[in-house]
Protein backbone atom coordinates (compact mmCIF):
# COMPACT_ATOMS: atom_id res chain seq x y z
CA UNK A 1 0.00 0.00 0.00
CA UNK A 2 2.75 2.30 0.54
CA UNK A 3 3.80 2.49 -2.72
CA UNK A 4 -0.09 2.93 -3.85
CA UNK A 5 0.07 5.65 -1.57
CA UNK A 6 3.31 7.14 -2.69
CA UNK A 7 2.58 7.18 -6.62
CA UNK A 8 -0.74 8.78 -5.26
CA UNK A 9 1.68 12.30 -4.03
CA UNK A 10 3.99 12.30 -7.38
CA UNK A 11 1.52 12.14 -9.45
CA UNK A 12 -0.41 14.35 -7.29
CA UNK A 13 2.94 17.04 -7.01
CA UNK A 14 1.69 19.53 -9.74
CA UNK A 15 -1.46 20.29 -7.71
CA UNK A 16 -0.21 20.00 -4.40
CA UNK A 17 2.92 22.66 -5.60
CA UNK A 18 -0.46 24.65 -6.94
CA UNK A 19 -2.41 24.14 -3.20
CA UNK A 20 0.93 25.29 -1.36
CA UNK A 21 1.48 28.31 -3.62
CA UNK A 22 -2.19 29.30 -3.54
CA UNK A 23 -1.84 28.76 0.48
CA UNK A 24 1.36 31.19 0.53
CA UNK A 25 0.22 34.09 -1.09
CA UNK A 26 -3.25 33.45 0.73
CA UNK A 27 -1.37 34.12 4.20
CA UNK A 28 0.48 37.08 2.63
CA UNK A 29 -2.50 39.01 1.51
CA UNK A 30 -3.83 38.30 4.77
CA UNK A 31 -1.02 39.81 6.00
CA UNK A 32 -0.90 43.33 4.04
CA UNK A 33 -4.12 43.48 4.66
CA UNK A 34 -4.13 43.53 8.31
CA UNK A 35 -1.23 45.30 8.99
CA UNK A 36 -2.50 48.24 6.13
CA UNK A 37 -5.18 48.65 8.82
CA UNK A 38 -1.97 49.92 11.35
CA UNK A 39 0.65 51.07 9.01
CA UNK A 40 -0.85 51.64 5.59
CA UNK A 41 -3.47 53.41 4.09
CA UNK A 42 -6.28 52.18 5.33
CA UNK A 43 -4.86 53.46 9.06
CA UNK A 44 -6.45 56.79 7.75
CA UNK A 45 -10.08 55.93 7.80
CA UNK A 46 -12.27 56.88 11.32
CA UNK A 47 -11.39 54.92 14.01
CA UNK A 48 -15.05 53.57 14.44
CA UNK A 49 -14.77 52.60 10.61
CA UNK A 50 -11.50 51.00 10.48
CA UNK A 51 -12.42 49.25 13.96
CA UNK A 52 -15.32 47.13 11.80
CA UNK A 53 -13.35 46.79 8.68
CA UNK A 54 -10.45 45.41 10.90
CA UNK A 55 -12.72 43.15 12.85
CA UNK A 56 -14.60 42.02 9.12
CA UNK A 57 -10.88 41.55 8.03
CA UNK A 58 -9.79 38.78 10.98
CA UNK A 59 -13.03 36.93 10.57
CA UNK A 60 -12.92 36.09 7.12
CA UNK A 61 -9.06 36.15 6.01
CA UNK A 62 -8.70 32.69 8.30
CA UNK A 63 -12.03 31.33 6.24
CA UNK A 64 -10.35 31.88 2.90
CA UNK A 65 -7.27 30.29 4.25
CA UNK A 66 -8.75 27.42 5.37
CA UNK A 67 -10.75 26.99 2.31
CA UNK A 68 -7.78 27.11 0.04
CA UNK A 69 -5.43 24.63 2.69
CA UNK A 70 -8.63 21.82 3.09
CA UNK A 71 -9.90 21.78 -0.97
CA UNK A 72 -7.42 22.64 -3.29
CA UNK A 73 -5.24 19.20 -3.05
CA UNK A 74 -8.82 17.13 -2.54
CA UNK A 75 -9.66 18.63 -6.68
CA UNK A 76 -6.16 17.43 -7.63
CA UNK A 77 -6.90 13.68 -6.27
CA UNK A 78 -10.11 13.88 -7.93
CA UNK A 79 -8.23 14.88 -11.46
CA UNK A 80 -5.87 12.16 -10.52
CA UNK A 81 -8.72 9.89 -10.32
CA UNK A 82 -10.37 10.83 -13.36
CA UNK A 83 -6.97 10.59 -15.20
CA UNK A 84 -6.37 6.67 -13.77
CA UNK A 85 -9.84 5.82 -15.83
CA UNK A 86 -9.02 7.26 -19.28
CA UNK A 87 -5.37 6.81 -19.17
CA UNK A 88 -5.96 2.69 -18.48
CA UNK A 89 -4.30 2.63 -15.32
CA UNK A 90 -7.05 1.67 -13.52
CA UNK A 91 -7.99 -1.59 -15.40
CA UNK A 92 -3.88 -2.37 -15.42
CA UNK A 93 -3.67 -2.25 -11.68
CA UNK A 94 -5.97 -5.08 -11.78
CA UNK A 95 -3.34 -7.14 -12.86
CA UNK A 96 -0.93 -6.13 -10.37
CA UNK A 97 -0.80 -8.46 -6.96
CA UNK A 98 -2.96 -6.08 -4.81
CA UNK A 99 -6.23 -6.99 -3.87
CA UNK A 100 -9.47 -4.23 -4.31
CA UNK A 101 -9.48 -3.82 -0.75
CA UNK A 102 -5.88 -2.36 -0.67
CA UNK A 103 -6.51 -0.09 -3.93
CA UNK A 104 -9.54 1.28 -1.96
CA UNK A 105 -7.61 1.76 1.41
CA UNK A 106 -4.88 3.53 -0.69
CA UNK A 107 -7.07 6.17 -2.26
CA UNK A 108 -8.82 6.50 1.54
CA UNK A 109 -5.84 7.11 2.68
CA UNK A 110 -4.71 9.60 0.46
CA UNK A 111 -7.77 11.63 0.82
CA UNK A 112 -7.41 11.45 4.49
CA UNK A 113 -3.39 12.63 4.57
CA UNK A 114 -4.98 15.25 2.41
CA UNK A 115 -7.58 16.39 5.02
CA UNK A 116 -6.33 16.64 8.07
CA UNK A 117 -3.17 18.26 6.47
CA UNK A 118 -5.40 20.90 5.94
CA UNK A 119 -6.88 21.18 8.90
CA UNK A 120 -3.44 21.04 10.32
CA UNK A 121 -2.19 23.88 7.54
CA UNK A 122 -5.92 25.87 8.46
CA UNK A 123 -5.01 26.62 12.41
CA UNK A 124 -1.69 26.97 11.68
CA UNK A 125 -3.56 30.06 9.31
CA UNK A 126 -5.52 31.20 12.31
CA UNK A 127 -2.34 31.35 14.17
CA UNK A 128 -0.77 33.37 11.78
CA UNK A 129 -3.62 35.63 11.31
CA UNK A 130 -4.27 36.26 14.70
CA UNK A 131 -0.20 37.16 15.35
CA UNK A 132 -0.05 38.82 12.44
CA UNK A 133 -3.25 41.20 13.67
CA UNK A 134 -2.29 41.51 17.47
CA UNK A 135 -5.12 39.78 18.65
CA UNK A 136 -6.10 36.32 20.18
CA UNK A 137 -6.42 32.90 18.44
CA UNK A 138 -10.28 32.76 17.66
CA UNK A 139 -12.17 29.75 19.71
CA UNK A 140 -15.42 29.79 17.33
CA UNK A 141 -12.60 29.99 13.94
CA UNK A 142 -11.03 26.95 15.56
CA UNK A 143 -14.70 25.46 15.94
CA UNK A 144 -15.47 26.28 12.69
CA UNK A 145 -12.18 23.95 10.93
CA UNK A 146 -13.20 21.11 12.90
CA UNK A 147 -16.96 21.15 11.43
CA UNK A 148 -15.19 21.66 8.18
CA UNK A 149 -12.83 19.24 8.37
CA UNK A 150 -15.60 16.78 9.51
CA UNK A 151 -17.48 18.37 6.28
CA UNK A 152 -14.32 17.47 4.09
CA UNK A 153 -15.17 13.72 4.97
CA UNK A 154 -18.30 13.55 2.95
CA UNK A 155 -15.87 14.61 0.28
CA UNK A 156 -14.17 11.23 0.58
CA UNK A 157 -17.46 9.81 -1.09
CA UNK A 158 -16.32 11.77 -4.42
CA UNK A 159 -13.61 8.80 -5.20
CA UNK A 160 -16.14 5.95 -5.22
CA UNK A 161 -18.34 8.28 -6.95
CA UNK A 162 -15.64 9.38 -9.33
CA UNK A 163 -15.35 5.18 -10.11
CA UNK A 164 -18.92 4.95 -10.50
CA UNK A 165 -20.09 7.58 -12.87
CA UNK A 166 -16.43 7.48 -14.85
CA UNK A 167 -15.65 11.22 -14.82
CA UNK A 168 -16.05 14.60 -12.74
CA UNK A 169 -18.44 16.30 -14.73
CA UNK A 170 -21.65 14.81 -12.89
CA UNK A 171 -19.88 15.42 -9.57
CA UNK A 172 -19.59 19.14 -10.56
CA UNK A 173 -23.15 19.16 -11.17
CA UNK A 174 -23.99 17.29 -7.82
CA UNK A 175 -21.79 19.99 -5.87
CA UNK A 176 -23.87 22.89 -7.33
CA UNK A 177 -27.35 20.84 -5.81
CA UNK A 178 -25.50 20.81 -2.35
CA UNK A 179 -24.50 24.00 -2.54
CA UNK A 180 -27.47 25.46 -3.41
CA UNK A 181 -29.03 23.55 -0.75
CA UNK A 182 -26.76 24.95 1.57
CA UNK A 183 -27.74 28.34 0.43
CA UNK A 184 -31.25 27.47 1.60
CA UNK A 185 -30.74 25.74 4.45
CA UNK A 186 -28.77 29.27 5.06
CA UNK A 187 -31.30 30.91 4.32
CA UNK A 188 -33.69 30.20 6.19
CA UNK A 189 -31.47 29.70 9.27
CA UNK A 190 -31.07 33.27 8.90
CA UNK A 191 -34.98 34.08 8.77
CA UNK A 192 -35.69 32.14 12.17
CA UNK A 193 -32.58 33.82 13.69
CA UNK A 194 -33.08 37.81 12.81
CA UNK A 195 -35.60 38.12 15.75
CA UNK A 196 -32.79 37.50 18.13
CA UNK A 197 -30.72 40.23 16.40
CA UNK A 198 -34.00 42.56 16.66
CA UNK A 199 -34.24 42.13 20.18
CA UNK A 200 -30.66 42.37 21.15
CA UNK A 201 -30.79 45.57 19.04
CA UNK A 202 -33.81 46.87 20.95
CA UNK A 203 -32.58 45.91 24.40
CA UNK A 204 -28.76 47.78 23.91
CA UNK A 205 -31.18 50.84 22.55
CA UNK A 206 -33.72 50.50 25.33
CA UNK A 207 -30.66 50.81 28.03
CA UNK A 208 -28.76 53.58 25.93
CA UNK A 209 -32.39 55.72 25.88
CA UNK A 210 -32.51 55.73 29.63
CA UNK A 211 -28.81 57.76 29.77
CA UNK A 212 -29.63 59.65 26.82
CA UNK A 213 -33.12 59.82 25.11
CA UNK A 214 -32.02 61.32 21.97
CA UNK A 215 -29.72 57.81 21.48
CA UNK A 216 -29.97 56.18 18.05
CA UNK A 217 -28.68 52.50 16.98
CA UNK A 218 -26.46 54.27 14.78
CA UNK A 219 -24.88 56.89 16.82
CA UNK A 220 -24.11 54.14 19.81
CA UNK A 221 -21.26 52.88 17.24
CA UNK A 222 -21.78 49.17 18.06
CA UNK A 223 -19.31 47.07 15.99
CA UNK A 224 -21.44 44.85 13.85
CA UNK A 225 -18.86 41.87 13.98
CA UNK A 226 -18.94 41.95 17.66
CA UNK A 227 -22.51 42.13 18.15
CA UNK A 228 -23.37 39.40 15.81
CA UNK A 229 -20.37 37.36 17.78
CA UNK A 230 -22.66 38.02 21.20
CA UNK A 231 -26.07 37.36 19.66
CA UNK A 232 -24.96 33.95 18.12
CA UNK A 233 -21.86 32.77 20.56
CA UNK A 234 -24.96 31.14 23.28
CA UNK A 235 -25.47 28.39 19.31
CA UNK A 236 -22.13 28.22 18.50
CA UNK A 237 -21.58 26.80 21.64
CA UNK A 238 -24.27 24.66 21.46
CA UNK A 239 -22.85 23.81 18.03
CA UNK A 240 -19.37 23.19 19.43
CA UNK A 241 -20.75 20.50 22.33
CA UNK A 242 -22.95 18.71 19.74
CA UNK A 243 -20.04 18.32 17.59
CA UNK A 244 -17.91 17.36 20.34
CA UNK A 245 -19.95 13.92 20.56
CA UNK A 246 -20.22 13.12 16.30
CA UNK A 247 -17.06 14.40 15.10
CA UNK A 248 -15.18 10.48 15.87
CA UNK A 249 -18.15 8.48 14.78
CA UNK A 250 -19.23 10.08 11.89
CA UNK A 251 -16.10 10.55 10.51
CA UNK A 252 -15.76 6.95 10.93
CA UNK A 253 -18.74 6.29 9.23
CA UNK A 254 -18.14 8.38 6.14
CA UNK A 255 -14.76 6.71 6.16
CA UNK A 256 -16.23 3.33 6.40
CA UNK A 257 -18.70 3.96 3.44
CA UNK A 258 -16.37 5.78 1.22
CA UNK A 259 -13.98 2.64 1.42
CA UNK A 260 -16.42 -0.35 0.96
CA UNK A 261 -18.16 1.80 -1.80
CA UNK A 262 -14.75 1.89 -3.21
CA UNK A 263 -13.33 -1.61 -2.97
CA UNK A 264 -17.02 -2.29 -4.37
CA UNK A 265 -16.52 0.23 -7.36
CA UNK A 266 -13.03 -1.44 -7.97
CA UNK A 267 -14.74 -5.07 -8.22
CA UNK A 268 -17.36 -4.04 -10.36
CA UNK A 269 -14.98 -2.74 -12.83
CA UNK A 270 -12.52 -5.44 -12.70
CA UNK A 271 -15.57 -7.47 -14.37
Amino acid sequence: MKGLIRREFILMKKALIISAVLYILALAASALWLLSYRYGNLADMPDFERNGYFEMTRIYTPIIIATIAMSASLIGQNKQTTADLRSGWQKFSYTLPVSEETLAGSKIAVRLILTYAGALLSILGEVFVAAISGTDVHHNMIFLIIALTLWMHIAALEIPAILHFKDTKILYAISTGIIGLLFLIEFIITKKIEPLFNTRAAEILDAARKKDPAATFETLEINPIKFFIEVLQPYIDKAAAVLKIIFIPTALALIFISYKWTVSELKRRAM
